[in-house]
Order: structure tokens, then sequence, then C-alpha cells
């Protein structure tokens, strides 16, 4: 259940796929408690509930709450194009094509929405993305320089506070 691969040439890790945030505290299981462990309630009176499924759902096991696909799954998106990362390659893939089998368990055509598999390299402040970089440096120079225009623009009209027109 928590989708470690017991292939020793398995080159795709789950951990790390969660933000740090989510992990440290959104979904930090609360001391004690077994339902974030997928253990179950102890002493329950419906049979399933107490095994860790939900109530009366025989086969619909509660998703482990520090489960990184859970956290991943759960986490809000802000915009309706979104990304979500599902597994990180630890090794190097060689040029030329893949065949991906997709199952999709979860139908978005009622809705129009699409699903698509995106293979990127990331770096430690996310996806490549220089158009932002560029931005960034170009609003943190205009904020120095209206700083500047700001403290001279002070100072000068307090040096001039004591004198006569």
């Amino acid at each position: 259940m928590n989708g470690t691969s017991l292939d020793p040439n398995n080159q795709c890790k789950k951990q790390g796929i969660a933000l740090s945030i989510d992990t440290d505290t959104r979904f930090k299981p609360p001391t004690g408690s077994l339902l974030w462990t997928g253990m179950g309630v102890s002493g329950s009176e419906d049979p399933y509930l107490a095994q860790g499924y939900y109530a009366f759902e025989a086969g619909h096991r509660i998703p482990i709450a520090t489960d990184e696909d859970f956290v991943v799954w759960a986490r809000p998106a802000v915009m309706p194009d979104f990304r979500k990362l599902y597994r990180i390659f630890t090794g190097d893939l060689a040029s030329g094509q893949y065949l991906l089998n997709i199952n999709e368990l979860f139908d978005v055509t009622s809705f129009s929405g699409e699903k698509h598999v995106i293979i990127a390299t990331t770096t430690w402040i996310g996806g490549s993305n220089y158009v932002l970089g560029i931005l960034l440096v170009v609003m943190g120079c205009v904020s120095f320089a209206l700083a500047v225009t700001a403290v001279v623009i002070v100072v000068w009209r307090g040096s001039r506070v004591g004198v006569e027109e």
C-alpha cells in the first residue's frame, strides 16, 4: 500500500513527490490515531471500519493519510489546468519512443476534461521556467530603482526643510 516496489531495478521512487509543507504539517499523523495508519478503528461495531475499510464498504480501504500518493491527490489545485507529480525517475532515459499503457479509472469526458502524461526535467525549485525567472529579476531591479528614488527624494526634501524661499 505504500507504493514501494520490490523490484531492485525499479528506478521510480515515490518518496518526495509531495510538498514538504504537506508531509510535515498538513498530513502529519496525530499521535495515537489509528485512522491515519490505515489500521482501522479498534472497538468499532462496524466490522469493515474496524479492519481499515470505509463503513459498510468491503474492498474500499481508508487511505493512509501519510501516503504521498494520497497527499498529492488531496492537494487542491488553484487553476483548472494543473499538474500532479506521480513518480520521480532516478535513472537516465535513452532517446526514442516509449509506449505507456494507462488505465482510465476516472472518467473526465463527461465534463470535457483531458488527461496528459508529461515527462519533464525539474530542478530544486521546480520546472524550467525561464520567463518567470526573467520577470522576477526585472521586478527586483524595478523595485530597487523605486526604493533608491524614494530615499533620494526623502533625503533631498529633508535637507530643504529649513531653507527659506
